[in-house]
Parts: structure tokens; C-alpha cells; sequence
């Protein structure tokens, strides 16, 4: 785009995609990245995320990298550039068929807005010719994929700093619906982002009422979601398994509502069938695992029902953020049973890199140590990801460096199984944390949107009618002091005498929630932070 357009933020919103006025944190954003700054942008679903780097592509000289991680995403945000007049854009993954024109037009800077699949970037003709095109800013969509602490953990997203290094570190803008303080540090570190300048909207959605249902069996659970979920209406309802997608669509089916299941493992055309279905009102309710959501966009989806907790609070505000788009009434039920936690906890277990996994990439290094991800996993019969995962642990532990996100140097291989074993037992840690923390939003008799908000480190008083708990009056808003409030407000670097370092994520008087770097979330009692103080500023604490 030249850069004789306008300069002004608001002026470039009006000409380019017709926006008379910016929402709020937009026009910062906008600026810093035209500064040069990088740019973490948290901003909830609808909120206008998008707009940030259309305008910043419109006022910066130069094309624009989109990396977006699902095709279906990438085709809805090509098609809104389209209507919107905003500069030619193209996408670049699996299924394009002129890959060579595409990137053709995008070195010869025809293309405003290329986006791409994070795993294109690891192919090293194609990198080489991103590089060619001298991209003046990168967008990283779906941000929070490249942090392990997240919600939807992609490893070819682990790629992306190298790959910005390959580039020359243009202005990079993160972007993302959802992310818990220690996940904003983590894709700033993940990313290799500069002093980025943090943006974080408000994340409440007061048109979404939060319910959680307790159940003592599966017959009950079953009769919840037939109650929860009427007839007509849209929902989505994430279970944990494929098998439970399935059987739950099946026997919704025979209960009238027109009900499909969703999961990576059905073949693609099947899924795109359900999506469309369920975009287009021939489908009622979408049956499916974490691998739905992302990218679809209806605004008249009522209700998000989880028939298993979710595996933490970041995944559970970004599913239930699905509902209510179009600014009506919605609902999020979650049907708890402490057991059915238990097994969300043994199922992330198995998400590490395997011991065996790690043992055969060792091998493979050492008999060729400058191969590339991609060799490696054609020589040892392995899928790119599972590579892609163990190389990242590797380069995490200092055994080897990536260079332009592909091609792998080793640096020193003593030792680095056992690190990994380290680093994984840590990863470990935060998962089951992580899990408590759904425990307690389950079974709290608090304001259940005034913990949610507070787990991102957004204090609100209780919400009066917001959740199952309010409109039953169990909340006790007089109860809620202000003592630990004041001195370890949330963001405020902590040390505990036997965890080390951490960061205050909750602080409501009664508890106070601090994420620590080894130890994952735990939750103190606040009056014994403060009269036994084992709590200390991390300015201060020894």
C-alpha cells in the first residue's frame, strides 16, 4: 500500500473499511504499529480486532503477513477485505492451487494482505519468498496458539519468532479474544516481541448469563442439556471426546433437535458440511470437541453448553464467548462433576512430548545434526507436529537453535532428554493447576462472573443477575473486602517465601490468585497473606 494514504488512524478507517468511529483500544494499537512498535492486542470477539492491522496495513508502506491458523478463518477474513475495498489479499495453506502466483503477486507488491498458515512459513522456498516480499507488518491471529498455558496450543505457531527473525522483525501485532496475564508474558516471550505495547479491552459480556449445573450421573447430565438446550434454538455443546461428540449428537437427534458432531478426526468435507449447516440454520446444535469454534462467525448462537468442565479458564471464556455475538441474551452451562475433571486432567497428561517421541528426534540429530523439521519427520515416519513439538522442547532447554523456523542446528545433546523430562514435569504442574481453578469457578458460591474476570485480571463487583448465583442470592457482596485488594492488586509481582516468583492474577479480599513461575495458580487465603505475610512486592522480596 502507498504511502501517500492518509495518516490519520480515523481518516484511514473511513476510506478503507467504512468504520466511522474506532472502538476503543483500536486507534493505540493502530498507532504504535505504525510507530514500529509490536503490539499484543486482547480484545474480546466482535470487538474489532481485525480492524487493527487493516488500518495499520492501509497507513504502513509495504504488504502486510497475516499468519491465521485455519483455512475457513483466513477465506471469512479474505472475503470481508473484499467487500470492504480494502486491499487485494490472498491465502496461502494446503489447498491453494497457485501457490507460485500467489506468492508471485506478493513479492511483486500486488498483494496488500498475504495470510498464511503458521505451518506454510516452516517450507523454505516458501519463506524465502515471504522474505522477498519485505512483509512491513506481521499479524499473528489466534495469538494465544503459541503459548502452551493457553486454550487451543499449536506447536507451528513455537516457529514463528525464528521465522520473524528470518524477516528482520517488522512490527509485529498478536492478537487475540482471550488471554490471562501469564499467557500475555508467555506469547510476548514465545513471540520474541519488543517492549510491546499491551492492549486489554474490557472482557466482560454482560449479555451472556453464566450457569453451572451440578450433576450426579450421566442420565442426569443428559436431562440438563436436554432442559438447557431447547428446541430451535443454536447451541454449542463441547464435550472432551469424539466418541462423546458423536453418541451426544446421536442421541439429541432422537430427542428432535437437529444436531451434528464436529471433530478433527471426521473427514473434511463432513466438517465443512456441519459448519456451513450450522452457519446457514439447517443445523441446530453443533456436538464437538475444541476443534470448533475458531473462525466461525454467527452472531445468533444462544447458548454454549459444556458437558465436561472446560480444561481451563482460558478455554472456557473463549468457547463461551461463541454465544451471544449479536449483543442478545445468551447462555453458558456447564454441567460439573468433580470426576469428570479428573479425566480432562488425565487427558491433558498425555499432550507432553513422549519419552519415546524425544529419544528417536535425539537419535535422528545426532546422525544428522542440520536437518530440518521436515526431514526429520520423514525419516523417522512421524507427523511435522510431533516433530515440530520435540524440536521446540529441545530449542527451549538449550540443546539446539532454529533457524527460519525449518532447519535445526544442534547446539549440545547431553543432558537434553532429561531437561525436557524437567521442563515437561513443570508443564505438568500448570495443567493440573489450571484445572483447580475450573474447580473452584464450579463449585465457588461467589459472583461467578467477578471470579472469571478477575482470573484475567479484570476486578468487578458482583454481577447481580449476570449468573446462576446472583439470581439465586447466594452471593454475599457485603462479604467482600478490600484488604488484599489494596496491597497485592492484580499484576503486581509477588515472592512467596517457598514458591519463588509470581504474579497476582485475583484479589477479592477473601483470596488472593497468584500465578508462579514453577509452581502454576494457587490460591491464598487473604487474611493469612496479610497477617503472616508470605506474600512480599517482588521489588522487595528476598
Amino acid at each position: 500500500m502507498s504511502s501517500q494514504g492518509p495518516s490519520d488512524p480515523e481518516v484511514a478507517a473511513r476510506r478503507a473499511l467504512g468504520v466511522r468511529r474506532l472502538r476503543e483500544g483500536q486507534r493505540p494499537a493502530i498507532e504504535a504499529a505504525v510507530e514500529g512498535r509490536d503490539v499484543l492486542a486482547i480484545m474480546p470477539t466482535g470487538s474489532g480486532k481485525s480492524a487493527i492491522y487493516q488500518v495499520a496495513g492501509a497507513l504502513i508502506d509495504g504488504p502486510t503477513l497475516v499468519v491465521s491458523p485455519l483455512v475457513a478463518l483466513q477465506h471469512d477474513q479474505i472475503e470481508g477485505l473484499r467487500e470492504l475495498n480494502a486491499g487485494a489479499a490472498a491465502a496461502l495453506n494446503a489447498g491453494t492451487t497457485d501457490r507460485d502466483a500467489v506468492l508471485e503477486a506478493f513479492v511483486s507488491g500486488d498483494l496488500e494482505f498475504l495470510f498464511v498458515a503458521p505451518e506454510q512459513l516452516a517450507v523454505p522456498e516458501t519463506l524465502a519468498a515471504v522474505q522477498r516480499g519485505r512483509p512491513s507488518l506481521v499479524v499473528v491471529d489466534e495469538a494465544h496458539c503459541v503459548s502452551a498455558w493457553g486454550h487451543d496450543f499449536r506447536p507451528d505457531y513455537l516457529l514463528l519468532s525464528d521465522v520473524l527473525d528470518q524477516l528482520g522483525r517488522p512490527p509485529t501485532i498478536a492478537l487475540t479474544a482471550t488471554a490471562s496475564p501469564p499467557v500475555r508474558l508467555h506469547i510476548a516471550e514465545r513471540l520474541g516481541l519488543t517492549d510491546p505495547l499491551v492492549v486489554v479491552t474490557g472482557l466482560d459480556r454482560p449479555n451472556l448469563f453464566l450457569d453451572v449445573r451440578r450433576v450426579a450421573s450421566e442420565r442426569d447430565k443428559f436431562d440438563e442439556l436436554l432442559d438447557a438446550v431447547p428446541p430451535g434454538e443454536r447451541w454449542i455443546v463441547y464435550a472432551t471426546t469424539r466418541r462423546s461428540a458423536e453418541e451426544l449428537a446421536d442421541r439429541l437427534v432422537e430427542h428432535g433437535r437437529r444436531a451434528a458432531a464436529y471433530h478433527a478426526a471426521r473427514p473434511a468435507g463432513v466438517r465443512r458440511d456441519v459448519q456451513d449447516g450450522f452457519s446457514s440454520g439447517d443445523l441446530d446444535v453443533v456436538v464437538a470437541t475444541s476443534a470448533f469454534g475458531m473462525g466461525v462467525d454467527v452472531p445468533d448462537v444462544r447458548g454454549v453448553l459444556h458437558w465436561d468442565a472446560p480444561e481451563s479458564l482460558d478455554s472456557y471464556y473463549q468457547e463461551i464467548g461463541r454465544a451471544g455475538r449479536d449483543g442478545e441474551p445468551a447462555t453458558a452451562v456447564m454441567l460439573f462433576r468433580p470426576e469428570d475433571l479428573a479425566r480432562r486432567t488425565g487427558l491433558q497428561a498425555r499432550g507432553g512430548v513422549s519419552a519415546r517421541t524425544l529419544e528417536s528426534v535425539l537419535e535422528a540429530l545426532e546422525a544428522a545434526p542440520e536437518a530440518t523439521v521436515a526431514d526429520l519427520a520423514a525419516e523417522l515416519g512421524f507427523h511435522r507436529r510431533t516433530v515440530t513439538k520435540a524440536v521446540t522442547r529441545l530449542r527451549d532447554v538449550g540443546a539446539i537453535d532454529l533457524v527460519g523456523g525449518a532447519h535445526v542446528v544442534v547446539r549440545r545433546l547431553d543432558d537434553a532428554a532429561a531437561a525436557v523430562a524437567a521442563d515437561e514435569h513443570a508443564r505438568a504442574a500448570w495443567r493440573e493447576t489450571r484445572g483447580v481453578l475450573v474447580r473452584e469457578l464450579a463449585e465457588t458460591a461467589d459472583c461467578r462472573r467477578r471470579m472469571l474476570l478477575g482470573y484475567f485480571g479484570e476486578q468487578a463487583d458482583a454481577c447481580g443477575d449476570g449468573c446462576d448465583n446472583c439470581r439465586g442470592g447466594r452471593v454475599d457482596v457485603a462479604a467482600v473486602g478490600e484488604a488484599a485488594t489494596e496491597e497485592f492488586p492484580p499484576g503486581e509481582p509477588v515472592v512467596h517465601r517457598s514458591w519463588g516468583r509470581g504474579e497476582v492474577v485475583r484479589s477479592d479480599g477473601e483470596v488472593v490468585v497468584v500465578s508462579f513461575e514453577q509452581e502454576g495458580y494457587r490460591t491464598l487465603d487473604a487474611e493469612l497473606v496479610t497477617e503472616q505475610g508470605i506474600l512480599r512486592p517482588a521489588a522487595t522480596g528476598t
